[in-house]
């Protein structure tokens, strides 16, 4: 299923990847972006398909002729589970010193959250009768072996980790023995080759050194998908519990206003002064020195929309007021206009409350408009649910703060940043 060596595939059948990609991605939208970011390689040494490491690379092998007999549903299956293993960390992290018996544990952990209609015929799934075919051998001791082997998947409990299946497997004193009864008749429990009783093999999971760097590699390959989907909460198929892993693993928001606070303290520039209490380094005791003292104005625009509750309103005014000591921040009110008439200005022991002044709709073009007439300011901010069609680029540094379950409607600028506000 997975072997490292790559040989040419000259005589098998060709599959169109490229046009099953485009179906992939129709029906499986974060599952085709995780296919598509990896390298192809179509070749006849393997069986079915796979993913492996070669040269610190990340590739997909697949045998085009065995994809061009599955109907299209069956290998929209085949590289979901193909997925599963980048996604769950089997081939990396997770790995077990007993190969043999993870390879099945996680084939095992894997197919049960796939449809069994997307299955190809001989995948293993707990609960389930005669997982392992019968070989073509007329040995009573084998086809005995095989018998019971297929009574113990049969009586594993569906729906489980990679890490249950592989301690259930681990402990079972039949299946050690089975396994060794194996050893004596020269078979083996699971491989690609063609004395062994399970067709799967993950050898091209193996790598010797850089691991840090294939691991590194991986993650990249995954948030990106997982950022490019999350634009439109597409996620296909994909469990909720599964979607959750991803959220813990590549969303690196810190609390609001932790957030707030540090963008508020890289924000100030140096603002200089003479001082004698200072040496000039050039002419010491004859020109005073320079004090530097960091400041900056920071404008922020508050949506007047309907779906902008107040008690965000009050938590980000005491916010406020707690960083005004440190630099000064302009609010003004907008819904299709900038009311001008609601500036506020913030700064040390200052005492300002927010109260509405507009209602309906939204539109950021006329912020940005508004925040090019006041080059006084250094930094823009936006508080808002973000729905409305996406503004011009920012001159100065933009800040986008989105009230919680709202998400930018559109592929923001590089150098604008988005804060989401928690419950």
């Amino acid at each position: 299923m997975q072997r490292q060596e790559v040989s040419d595939s000259k005589n098998s059948k060709t599959f169109p990847m490229g046009n099953f990609l485009v179906a992939f991605v129709r029906h499986e939208p974060f599952f085709a972006h995780v296919i598509s970011r990896l390298a192809h390689q179509a070749s006849t040494d393997t069986k079915t398909a796979g993913v492996f490491v070669r040269n610190k690379r990340w590739y997909l092998l697949y045998n085009e002729e065995f994809l061009s007999s599955l109907p299209k549903e069956k290998c929209f299956g085949l590289f979901k589970h193909e997925c599963y293993h980048l996604i769950l960390d089997h081939c990396t992290n997770r790995a077990h010193s007993d190969k043999e018996l993870w390879n099945i544990a996680a084939d095992l952990a894997i197919n049960s959250l796939i449809p069994v209609h997307e299955l190809p015929d001989g995948a293993l799934l707990p609960a389930q009768e005669d997982l392992v075919a019968q070989p073509t051998t007329n040995d009573r001791d084998i086809k005995r072996i095989v018998f019971e082997i297929n009574t113990i998947f049969e009586n594993l409990p569906p729906s489980q980790s990679a890490e249950y299946y592989y301690k259930a497997l681990k402990e079972d004193k039949d299946l050690n023995r089975l396994r060794e009864e194996l050893r004596k008749k020269k078979f083996n429990l699971c491989g690609s080759e063609s004395r062994s009783l399970i067709p799967i093999d993950h050898e091209g999971w193996k790598y010797e050194n850089g691991e840090n760097q294939i691991q590194g590699r991986l993650n990249k390959i995954l948030q990106s998908a997982y950022e490019e989907l999350m634009e439109g909460y597409n996620f296909g198929s994909l469990p909720f519990f599964i979607s959750k892993i991803l959220q813990r693993r590549f969303d690196y928001n810190m609390n609001w206003e932790d957030a707030l606070r540090q963008i508020t303290f890289g924000s100030r520039r140096g603002k200089k002064r003479n001082t004698y209490k200072r040496l000039n380094r050039k002419y010491p005791y004859i020109h005073p020195g320079k004090r530097y003292q960091p400041t900056a104005n920071i404008a922020i625009y508050i949506d007047q929309s309907g779906s902008i509750h107040n008690s965000y309103l009050e938590n980000l005014s005491t916010l406020l007021s707690e960083l005004s000591q440190f630099v000064d921040f302009y609010t003004f009110h907008f819904d299709v206009d900038v009311d001008t008439g609601s500036e506020q200005h913030w700064c040390k022991n200052s005492s300002v409350q927010m109260q509405r002044t507009r209602s309906g709709g939204t539109s950021f073009h006329c912020i940005e408009k508004h925040f090019r007439s006041r080059p006084e300011f250094d930094t823009c901010w936006i508080l808002t649910d973000g729905c409305a069609p996406k503004p011009p680029s920012c001159i100065k540094k933009r800040i986008w703060i989105l009230f919680p379950k709202f998400r930018m409607p559109f592929r923001v600028d590089a150098g604008d940043s988005v804060v989401q506000i928690s419950k």
